[in-house]
C-alpha cells in the first residue's frame, strides 16, 4: 500500500478503507466482518475492489481473459429446394443448381400427366 495513496481518497474511500483495515486486524471473512457492523456484504466487496484497482488496498484484480476466436466456415444449407407441381411430382434441387435446367425439367414435367 502507498503512504501517499489515502491523501488522493474521497471520505467514502477512506470509511471503507478504515473498515478493511479493521477487518485485517481482527481476522476472519470479510463476509462476516460485514454483518457483524451492519455494513452491505456486496458494497465492502465492491469498495476492496476498487481500492485494489486504486492500488489504496494491497491485492490484485485479475483481468477476464481475452476472447478465444475460433475458425468458423459457413457452408452452404442442406436444405434442397422443393417444388410440388399440380400433378403431384415432387422435385427437390440443391441450393445451388442450375436454375435453367431446373425450370426446363420443371415445365416438362409440369406438362407430363401420371
Amino acid at each position: 500500500m502507498n503512504d501517499t495513496t489515502p491523501a488522493r481518497l474521497t471520505s467514502g474511500q477512506r470509511a471503507w478503507l478504515e473498515h478493511l483495515n479493521a477487518w485485517r486486524e481482527q481476522g476472519g471473512t470479510l463476509k462476516a466482518y460485514a454483518v457483524a457492523h451492519d455494513l452491505s456484504i456486496s458494497a465492502l466487496y465492491t469498495a476492496r475492489r476498487l481500492l485494489i484497482r486504486c492500488g489504496a488496498w494491497p491485492g490484485r484484480v485479475t483481468a477476464a481473459p481475452p476472447p478465444t476466436f475460433l475458425p468458423v466456415r459457413v457452408r452452404p444449407s442442406a436444405t434442397p429446394l422443393r417444388v410440388v407441381l399440380p400433378n403431384g411430382v415432387v422435385i427437390e434441387l440443391p441450393e445451388h443448381g442450375d436454375v435453367g435446367q431446373a425450370a426446363a425439367l420443371i415445365a416438362a414435367l409440369g406438362q407430363r400427366r401420371p
